[in-house]
């Protein structure tokens, strides 16, 4: 059983179907504004407007590239200057640490003179017999690992195996 209410709703309904019916389109086209299509002039403008802000785009860009490959090539420029700075004052000290340069700064500032004989002078043995000569220490026998351990951190003994002063 339907209530009255359902019925009048129901019947409500079928009325406003058979008035949209009897109702001309152009009476429809006026109510439904949500379905209207673009005009010629409006489509006109939203593409002239994507195309241009899609061209400032690529304007930007490329004017952005041009001046980083401009610094680019001023930052070459200035790496290829400073290596030839860097070339001449390699030559520079390698002038200054030539001996011909060299020579009459240490005669003259330094008061130093070459070497132009050899002396050798030899020395009595002790005037007493009663000093003794120090024994030679055996020498100590290392094990390989030591050597080599020895012989990478740097460290060394001497040692006269011949017996006699050089």
């Amino acid at each position: 059983m339907r209530t009255e209410t359902q019925r009048i709703t129901t019947f409500d309904r079928k009325v406003e179907r058979i008035e949209r019916r009897a109702k001309s389109p152009q009476q429809q086209d006026h109510e439904a504004p949500a379905r209207q299509r673009l005009s010629n002039p409006v489509v006109f403008l939203i593409v002239a407007t994507t195309i241009a802000v899609v061209g400032l785009l690529y304007l930007i860009q490329t004017s952005q590239v041009a001046g980083l490959g401009y610094t680019l090539s001023n930052l070459e420029n200035e790496r290829l200057e400073k290596s030839l700075e860097n070339q001449q004052l390699t030559y520079q000290v390698a002038g200054y640490e030539a001996l011909p340069r060299i020579e009459p700064v240490v005669r003259h500032e330094l008061g130093m003179l070459p070497i132009d004989s050899h002396v050798f002078i030899s020395v009595p043995r002790p005037a007493s017999d009663e000093l003794q000569v120090p024994p030679s220490e055996a020498p100590r026998h290392r094990s390989l690992g030591e050597r080599i351990w020895n012989r990478l951190t740097g460290e060394a003994q001497a040692s006269n195996t011949t017996g006699s002063a050089p």
